[in-house]
């Protein structure tokens, strides 16, 4: 959608949220892609102080 209207989406990241935590595999595969983060509560809370 971004593409479409002419944004530039290359430095674009994918957040995932959660309340209860993520998978282990779902942890890992993050892990190796630079444009995913995996927010948690614990991630969120930090980021507030």
């Amino acid at each position: 959608m971004l593409l479409a209207r002419g944004l530039d989406a290359g430095n674009a990241l994918l957040l995932l949220f959660s309340r209860a935590g993520f998978t282990a595999d779902l942890v890992t595969a993050a892990a190796e892609r630079d444009e995913v983060r995996l927010v948690d509560l614990d991630v969120l809370y930090d980021a507030a102080r």
